[in-house]
């Protein structure tokens, strides 16, 4: 089940998301065979929209415009959405047919590998094909919630559905939405790069959770009453933990407990440390050494790389660069005590 072949041959059902007027068909098909009622619903909304646009331009009506603009987003984003669908879908297919052996494996990949970053990073390529540049950025917000990209995916797809839709009835209002459509191509074509860096650091931040299937895959079983060996997998990992040495756990607390010391004294203290060591800190120039030394000096006291980052303006990676680098110990303030005063 888990075989190249078996993916493959069980996921071309997707090139008819890419097919105008069948892209619904794809939805109700990957609906049908695993039994999932959302994504037949988007299937027959999907039909229902290119039936009726394709029946109103037929007819010369003055309407046509609105079905018409409203299912070319709905393909540009259905194009994107359909990988979401492919990865569930093919899980559920898995239980469907029955396969037991759902051991737990770690799906997390390496972040910071050359391969990662490529494969990423292959959703610009849709910023540089026009119609579809909008999808480009409405994947990248989406994949790491950014609503920012999102807007401005939804934009640039409004303005290209626009300009496909106005060029049948109204050409002149239609070669206005066709410049602002080129204008904000260009424009995607060199921010895009920008939102890259950042999405990649985004996505890293995320972490293993984001690429774990093993809570889906899980849900997804008990969902069709398959009797995996999920249950027989805990009560193993339970049986084990029962059966471990006191004198281990003993040990192993007291040696952790150690490293931990050890490690402490490496790293940077913030409220604490000098100018001079704040500022070897990546991402820490000395101006910012003397902002962190100037907010001490006032009596503020910080309590966490995202309070620091907040006070300082940093940015997002280097931040996540900050947080196993630095503590921040508390700091002692002196009491004033004076004498009282009987009245």
């Amino acid at each position: 089940m888990k075989s190249l072949s078996f993916k493959i041959l069980n996921s071309l059902w997707v090139i008819l998301a890419f097919v105008p007027y069948i892209s619904g068909i794809a939805f109700i098909y990957a609906g049908i065979r695993v039994k999932k009622k959302l994504w037949i619903y988007v299937g027959i909304i999907y039909t229902a929209l290119w039936i009726l646009s394709f029946t109103l331009v037929s007819t010369g009506n003055s309407l046509a415009y609105i079905p018409a603009a409203t299912i070319t987003i709905l393909w540009l984003i259905g194009m994107i959405y359909v990988f979401f669908v492919l990865r569930e879908f093919l899980i559920r297919l898995e239980a469907i047919e029955g396969n037991q052996d759902i051991n737990v494996i770690d799906t997390k990949p390496n972040m910071k590998s050359l391969p990662w970053k490529i494969l990423n990073s292959l959703w610009i390529i849709f910023a540089f094909i026009p119609f579809f540049n909008g999808g480009a950025f409405l994947y990248a917000g989406i994949r790491v919630k950014k609503k920012l990209w999102i807007y401005i995916g939804v934009i640039f797809s409004l303005s290209s559905g626009m300009w496909v839709a106005f060029m049948s009835i109204d050409p002149s209002i239609g070669l206005l939405f066709g410049g602002i459509s080129v204008i904000l191509w260009m424009a995607g074509m060199v921010y895009v790069f920008f939102v890259l860096r950042e999405f990649l650091i985004r996505l890293e931040a995320i972490g293993k959770s984001q690429y774990s299937n093993n809570n889906l895959r899980e849900k997804i079983f008990a969902e069709y009453n398959v009797n995996g060996n999920v249950n027989s997998t805990f009560n193993d990992t339970a049986k084990e933990n029962a059966e471990y040495d006191v004198k281990n756990i003993i040990d192993e607390a007291i040696s952790d407990n150690e490293q931990e010391k050890n490690l402490d004294l490496d790293l940077v203290d913030i409220n604490k440390d000098s100018e001079n060591k704040l500022s070897e800190l990546p991402g820490i120039n000395s101006i910012l050494a003397k902002r962190i030394a100037e907010l001490r000096s006032s009596g503020y006291e910080f309590n966490s790389v995202e309070d620091l980052a907040q006070k300082l303006d940093l940015k997002p990676h280097v931040m996540e660069n900050l947080r196993s680098l630095v503590k921040f110990s508390p700091i002692k303030r002196k009491e004033h005590r004076g004498r009282k005063v009987d009245v």
